[in-house]
């Protein structure tokens, strides 16, 4: 049992650590794993963030808008999202990038290129 404490109380330490900025955020998940070698990542993406002031910001993957929070100090958002290998999800408050964080995709099936000389080629 204190070993599972021990184990905890570095990540509580860190996720305190973590909130002393003007907005702090949490985004899961930040790697996908796509099933074929050539598509879109597909996945339900979740946001929450918080701020100790009250604040305009909105959501942005790429240079999409996902969505806008009126003037508060927290919020959430989770929908089903598509993106390609590499995305970027920001969030601004009047053009100004407040936090950002990259969405990678990883494949089950690794591209292959096709194979240039014969298999029984001796050379």
């Amino acid at each position: 049992m204190k070993f599972a404490w021990m184990l905890l109380l570095p990540l509580a330490a860190l996720a305190e650590e973590a909130c002393r900025q003007a907005v702090c955020w949490s985004v899961t998940p930040l790697v996908c794993i796509a099933n074929d070698s050539r598509g879109r990542c597909q996945g339900d993406l979740t946001v929450h963030w918080s701020s100790p002031d009250a604040v305009v910001l909105c959501l942005f993957l790429a240079e999409e808008s996902l969505t806008c929070w009126p003037k508060q100090q927290q919020g959430s958002w989770q929908a089903p999202l598509s993106w390609p290998d590499e995305a970027t999800l920001t969030l601004r408050a009047a053009d100004q990038v407040l936090l950002e964080e990259e969405l990678k995709t990883v494949r089950r099936t690794p591209y292959r290129r096709r194979r240039l000389v014969a298999p029984w080629s001796v050379f």
